[in-house]
């Protein structure tokens, strides 16, 4: 790997995430920050693990810079080739003064006469910020409340596995709500609007009041559901090894769309893509003008504009990606001067743009485009960024689970 990245010609960039030590002690506190690399030499993307610091001390701008700087120079990897930072956001890695970025970025112009250094939020984490916003807060709130009574005791929850086991439900139990988890949201509410018969069934023998009963909660839980399969299933899709930048905005662009679309569909009544809201009207559960579309609306509306306020750092860079993803749909004036004839002889390639209509592998379309190389070298910037700290969020979980007591 590190041969690779010592090439005249490879381009690199870094993904960096901290988390505290889970067998940390009283006294003596410390953070483990990983730090992956990617490269792409001759159009072949390779991530792999740079090294592993750890912080004894503090974990602000300052340390964490030093311990970066520290491991590419003991790497021997040459600095002024590194063309982005990926990181999950937080102030010590993004301040714009004394963050690491703006460290390094400081440090990469002065010392290596590289100017060209991307700072990315991780796509990941700032999905899952607009989707917190998003959710209907006191409907997660009951289904968390509701999760929490069925197994506040051991009593209760044997007893609410009892009625799940006779009745026709294949469900085996009903499971914690995790606010650190992406999907859990999406799939506790999902479990306890399956399971609302059962959990009415728990209610009643307890002689409580179960909010599923509440026609308006009822629909609010499963609007909540369906807009969290949408979110989730984006989620799903970011995640993974050796994803590009453009196929990552290309699915936030394709899940805002969505929204736009959902909310027309709304407006007019139609529920045909909320399938849980549908359930509940064809079980007669819903009368289709008892639910509160304008209201729905407004959330989506919401969520919208969380996602334009969240991603600003992906779209200064979103007419490059653009260009780089689908450069016969470029307007061929709206690209930089040195590309534009390059660009017009390209459109002219109909093999060349037969690979970029059909969405070939990008990265093999881009090593067979040798007859371009300005656009080439640009494609190569924005294909070795990392979008996201999901290998850092992976190789975490994983050092967390091997530290396990048991």
């Amino acid at each position: 790997m590190l041969a690779k990245v010592n090439k005249e010609e490879s381009l690199f960039a870094l993904a960096v995430d901290e988390s505290t030590d889970i067998k940390d002690s009283v006294k003596f506190i410390k953070a483990q920050l990983l730090i992956f690399l990617s490269l792409s030499p001759t159009f072949e993307l390779c991530e792999d693990l740079l090294s592993m610091e750890t912080l004894t001390t503090h974990t602000r701008g300052e340390d964490i810079f030093v311990a970066v700087k520290k491991a590419c120079i003991q790497s021997g990897v040459d600095l002024k080739n590194l063309r982005g930072i990926c990181t999950d956001g937080a102030p010590a890695m993004t301040s714009k003064q004394q963050g690491l970025v703006a460290r390094m970025s400081d440090y990469l112009s002065k010392e290596h006469g590289n100017k060209q250094l991307t700072n990315l939020h991780c796509i990941i984490h700032q999905e899952a910020l607009c989707s917190k916003s998003a959710v209907l807060d006191n409907i997660l709130k009951d289904v968390n409340r509701v999760i929490s009574f069925i197994r506040a005791n051991a009593l209760n929850h044997w007893q609410f596995l009892e009625i799940l086991h006779t009745s026709e439900s294949f469900a085996e139990d009903i499971l914690y709500h995790t606010d650190v988890r992406w999907l859990s949201q999406g799939e506790t509410s999902c479990s306890v609007l399956l399971l609302r018969k059962e959990i009415v069934e728990f209610y009643s023998m307890k002689n409580k009041d179960c909010p599923l009963l509440n026609n308006d909660f009822l629909t609010s839980l499963a609007f909540l559901v369906d807009l969290l399969t949408h979110v989730n299933y984006l989620n799903q899709n970011l995640q993974g090894k050796a994803t590009t930048v453009c196929l990552m905005h290309r699915k936030i662009k394709d899940l805002c769309d969505k929204f736009h679309l959902l909310k027309s569909h709304l407006q007019q009544g139609n529920f045909y893509h909320f399938p849980q809201l549908m359930a509940l009207i064809d079980s007669k559960e819903v009368k289709p003008d008892q639910i509160p579309t304008v209201h729905f609306s407004g959330i989506l509306d919401g969520l919208l504009q969380e996602f334009a306020n969240h991603f600003q750092d992906f779209e200064k860079i979103s007419a490059t990606i653009r260009l780089v993803a689908s450069p016969h749909l470029v307007v061929t004036e709206s690209a930089l001067l040195h590309l534009q004839m390059e660009l017009v002889e390209l459109k002219n390639n109909e093999q060349l743009v037969k690979k970029f209509t059909e969405e070939s592998d990008l990265l093999d379309t881009w090593k067979s485009a040798v007859e371009y190389p300005q656009l080439r070298e640009l494609a190569k910037n924005i294909l070795v960024l990392f979008g996201s700290t999901y290998l850092c969020e992976a190789a975490f979980s994983r050092m967390k689970y091997l530290k396990n007591k048991y």
